[in-house]
């Protein structure tokens, strides 16, 4: 883990060049991170499953969907209640729990 602190120092430190040259290095992983986050995401979504949203702070919270389509940038999906077409970031669903078949 970095010490903040000593960071802090390092970077009133740094000349403008080198302040940008870190920044930029900052953003380019912060792309990557979530980049790698949809990738996951979507490498476990399948046209047909069943799925809900994760973040609580959006208007699909808590609703149901069944996914339709999966898009480079979103994933088509369908609300089970009333039908409403959705476009959903991927790495904002998560998988609904299916109930084991019995025999």
């Amino acid at each position: 883990m970095i010490n903040l602190n000593t960071f802090r120092s390092d970077l009133e430190n740094l000349s403008k060049a080198d302040f940008d040259q870190v920044y930029d290095m900052m953003l380019v992983e912060n792309r990557r991170r979530h980049q790698s986050k949809i990738e996951q995401s979507k490498a476990s979504l399948y046209v047909g499953a069943e799925v809900r949203v994760n973040d609580a702070n959006r208007r699909a919270y808590g609703k149901t969907f069944i996914v339709e389509k999966i898009n480079p940038k979103n994933v088509v999906c369908r609300e089970r209640e009333s039908n409403a077409l959705w476009k959903i970031t991927a790495s904002l669903l998560e998988l609904v729990p299916s109930e084991p078949v019995k025999l």
